[in-house]
């Protein structure tokens, strides 16, 4: 019982509309105005789920790439030149020019022959 009534008001909600339409057709335009935003809606989302993992990696890797270039010109910035033996984990993301100057220099300083051994290996290749 409580299915055919259920169908009894969306019949008559559905006439009802028809005929407001019919005699309003400046909504009419509403309600197809509304359904394309709802179109609009659907595809929006249908793109988020289907390019919405990419574009999260792909954010991920540039904010990435965009820390590590910050880093490099504060090392710059510090008077290094950034390179394969610049101590990169030793650098916190948030440092200075001054702390980079230091743990750089301490690095070479504490490290030379390992550093000068992988130097000359690279230039000898």
């Amino acid at each position: 019982m409580k299915n055919k009534d259920l169908l009894a008001r969306q019949e008559a909600a559905t006439r009802l509309a028809k005929a407001v339409s019919s005699i309003f057709p400046a909504l009419r335009f509403q309600d197809d105005f509304l359904e394309g935003v709802q179109n609009v809606v659907r595809q929006i989302n249908q793109i988020k789920q289907n390019f919405g993992p990419a574009l999260t990696s792909l954010h991920r890797i540039l904010r990435t790439v965009h820390a590590e270039r910050e880093r490099g010109e504060r090392i710059e910035a510090a008077g290094w030149l950034p390179h394969y033996t610049t101590p990169f984990d030793l650098i916190e993301p948030e440092a200075g020019t001054d702390e980079i100057d230091e743990v750089v220099s301490s690095h070479y300083r504490d490290n030379f022959p390992a550093v000068q051994r992988e130097f000359l290996t690279r230039v000898d290749t």
